[in-house]
């Protein structure tokens, strides 16, 4: 028969007094206490006691300095007062006392549990222990903000030039970058490792390296801000595959002779889809060139995806359980990606871990040879 809490209790008092009576010396008392205190909290998650964290805010977080508080947060505090005011003006913001006279949680605290959350490899329990409240509750908070970045924010923060002078201006930066003309955007997919999706089976989403993930799939600018981004496909399927099943596509294919964006050779190759030769065969000098100039501009993508993943760690892996809620986080750090680069909030740290992956993919498409008769083109000109 179990004993009682309280017997228990009784019992971790004793074995502190114990070990402290049969220290030799002093100076080791401090470190009996944390090894108790460090095996306590262990029990105490086991039965459910563990206390959470008071003021942490107040005390904690409004201490920090301004890089301590961009290590922990992974924005500046300036970039974070902006968004809590939005956050504040927002209907996604709870106002009153709903639940039975509680207060409701103020917009600071939501946007500092989403960005300890989305910044941290930190469970939801974790962020609800250190910012007091329930676990429940940090769901509630961090969902609002997702809901308030993806919805809210997301339309305009992440858009796809529609005019032609947005795509001109678009094309005028690329081409400062290794002279490649009229390049509006650079597609890529990168893998964003997730648990098993509940009531999914596991093998639909495992991808080529037998890691359960989505695609997420992004065309960025020079300045490797997102313009358009594609989630929820299992990483299963293919790059050609998640992009024919894009809502981007249609736009991508109506800009125009004059514009395309740049992709690698997972691409299928048209008008508006720049992809490089494949090295199967020998390479004119013309043709080497093209490849060289492409790869140098189209890294912009690769780029971002390092600095999305390294700014936003929850990214490396997700654990979430459904994948409507995964992939409207993975959009909303996408959205929080591009508004940093806007306030110009940087990161000191980042390193580029981007993903450099070629494949060849066997392409039919009718569009293939007038796309094939416009690199030509193209490359003729870089000699």
């Amino acid at each position: 028969m179990a004993a009682p809490i309280d017997q228990l209790r009784g019992l971790r008092v004793i074995e502190i007094m114990q070990d402290l009576l049969s220290s030799d010396s002093s100076d080791d008392d401090d470190d009996i206490i944390d090894v108790q205190l460090l095996r306590n909290n262990a029990r105490r998650r086991r039965w459910g006691e563990v206390p959470k964290v008071e003021n942490f805010i107040r005390d904690v977080v409004d201490k920090y300095s301004e890089p301590e508080f961009k290590s922990d947060f992974r924005v500046s505090r300036e970039t974070c007062n902006y968004l809590i005011e939005l956050f504040e003006q927002s209907v996604y913001c709870p106002r009153g006392a709903p639940f039975g006279g509680v207060e409701a949680k103020s917009a600071e605290e939501h946007i500092l549990c989403y960005l300890w959350f989305a910044g941290n490899k930190a469970v939801y329990r974790t962020v609800a222990h250190i910012f007091g409240i329930s676990i429940s509750t940090a769901h509630k908070m961090i969902d609002s903000v997702i809901n308030f970045l993806t919805d809210e924010l997301g339309p305009s923060v992440i858009k796809f030039p529609s005019t032609e002078e947005e795509k001109q201006q678009n094309a005028e930066e690329f081409e400062q970058i290794a002279g490649f003309p009229g390049v509006v955007g650079c597609i890529d997919g990168t893998f964003i490792n997730i648990r098993t999706p509940i009531h999914k089976i596991k093998s639909t989403y495992v991808n080529r390296h037998d890691i359960t993930s989505l695609t997420l799939q992004a065309i960025c600018d020079a300045n490797q801000k997102f313009l358009d981004v594609f989630t929820g496909v299992p990483g299963k399927i293919h790059d050609a595959k998640t992009f024919s099943l894009s809502f981007i596509r249609p736009k991508v294919l109506q800009m125009g002779r004059d514009f395309h964006i740049l992709g690698d050779a997972a691409y299928p190759i048209n008008e508006n889809v720049m992809t490089p030769y494949r090295e199967y065969r020998d390479l004119t000098e013309e043709q080497r060139e093209f490849n060289y100039r492409l790869c140098r501009t189209r890294v912009k993508i690769e780029n971002a995806f390092g600095f999305l993943k390294q700014r936003w760690r929850q990214l490396i892996r997700t654990d979430m359980w459904r994948v409507l809620k995964t992939s409207k986080f993975i959009i909303s750090c996408c959205v929080m990606h591009n508004l940093c680069i806007e306030r110009n909030d940087f990161l000191n740290e980042l390193e580029n871990n981007a993903r450099n992956d070629q494949e060849n993919f066997v392409n039919h498409d009718d569009n293939a040879r007038l796309g094939q008769l416009k690199r030509d083109e193209l490359a003729r000109q870089f000699v």
